[in-house]
């Protein structure tokens, strides 16, 4: 039964992260981008359709204490240490997390259209950044301000964990909400600038070269893929204990 409750609590929680960033990227992409002005009304309805996951997803961290009681009463069994596979995974996603935090950054000064960015190579590589339908700017912009802070966290986490387990007791709950976002994120992202649409005819929106589709689209599978190997590596078994 423990099983089952830890099982849909963090499958409730992936799909809170998944729609409450597609829905942000829909109704805020929509508002900011090329066609904000042809936006009706009825572009409101999808505001109760993002309410409904965040309430779910604050209640889920309210009963946060509720649930970690549950899951380690009647097993007082002594942490054991971490192997030295643990150790060089952990390392692993340190470097991971620091690279995603770098990109993230790198990112954001191209969709800004910074000066220093004027004449930047990667504009070849990754062309839909520079789409004025508004969804790659909010997209990128929610990397600045949500996964950033995550990456940082989920680095300051690996470190010291060892040593305070108990401050990361929300660190499980935040993980798999960011692998949810993600995945969903560099799905929708990855897709879209993979091809031309066919139907709306428009000089923003190209492609990525078929000379660097393997980077581009290798570098967007690593954001989107990782962080669901992270969350198995934080959340799968009874690895969350570790935080509790």
């Amino acid at each position: 039964q423990k099983t089952k409750t830890k099982f849909f609590r963090f499958l409730s929680l992936f799909w809170c992260g998944s729609m409450i960033n597609s829905l942000i990227v829909l109704v805020g992409g929509a508002a900011v981008g090329r066609y904000g002005s042809h936006i009706k009304p009825s572009c409101l309805l999808n505001v109760p359709y993002m309410m409904f996951p965040l309430i779910f997803l604050l209640r889920q961290f309210r009963a946060r204490a509720t649930f970690i009681q549950q899951q380690i009463k009647g097993n007082r069994k002594p942490l054991r240490q971490k192997s030295f596979i643990s150790h060089l995974l952990d390392i692993g996603f340190i470097v991971y997390m620091l690279f995603a935090l770098i990109f993230a950054i790198f990112r954001i000064l191209h969709v800004l259209k910074t000066p220093m960015m004027k004449n930047s190579f990667y504009y070849e590589y990754e062309p839909y950044i520079l789409n004025e339908s508004g969804f790659p700017l909010v997209q990128i912009l929610i990397y600045a301000f949500y996964f950033i802070p995550y990456y940082y966290s989920a680095i300051n986490v690996l470190i010291f964990n060892d040593q305070e387990s108990t401050k990361f007791e929300w660190f499980p709950d935040w993980t798999m909400v960011h692998a949810g976002a993600a995945a969903q994120a560099q799905f929708s992202y990855l897709f879209s600038s993979l091809y031309n649409p066919p139907l709306v005819s428009d000089s923003t929106w190209s492609a990525i070269p078929s000379d660097n589709w393997l980077i581009t689209v290798g570098l967007n599978s690593l954001l989107a893929i990782v962080p669901q190997f992270f969350a198995f590596r934080v959340c799968g078994g009874h690895r969350e204990r570790d935080f509790y």
